[in-house]
């Protein structure tokens, strides 16, 4: 227990330390000219999670519409032309929020499963997989601004 106790707080002074020399060096001025590799850097983060977020957008379309796993699909219902109280794209709607089935608060990947589960009598999504993610991320695309 000592030598973790130890471990710890030679972590956290190496870390003050660290902060406090990169600190200085902000305050002092030397960036050596890394504000074009940052910017640089930033903007490939930025391009990355831009293409992540639009290929899930994409394959939650593709699962809003599918119907392998399920008796009807999202679509069936929230783009039918005479249920419009049910289109997303035009009905004020967040998450979290209550579930009556549920008789508790849930998230956006939570209801999804209830719908699937229930509304679409389906086969529901792997919790900490791609797909629910990917159905959230499609399902948020079309909130009403």
């Amino acid at each position: 227990m000592r030598l973790f106790t130890r471990t710890a707080w030679a972590l956290v002074a190496g870390s003050v330390v660290l902060s406090a020399l990169g600190t200085a060096a902000v305050l002092a001025g030397d960036d050596d000219d890394d504000g074009e590799e940052d910017a640089a850097a930033q903007a490939a983060a930025k391009k990355v999670a831009t293409d992540a977020l639009v290929k899930a957008v994409a394959r939650g379309k593709e699962i809003w519409n599918d119907k392998t796993n399920v008796k009807k699909t999202c679509a069936t219902c929230h783009e039918a032309a005479d249920k419009p109280q049910l289109n997303l794209a035009t009905r004020d709607w967040s998450y979290p929020a209550y579930s009556r089935r549920k008789r508790a608060v849930v998230t956006l990947q939570q209801k999804l499963q209830e719908m699937i589960q229930f509304q679409c009598r389906g086969t529901v999504l792997d919790d900490k997989g791609p797909d629910i993610a990917a159905l959230a991320a499609y399902v948020a695309s079309l909130k009403k601004k």
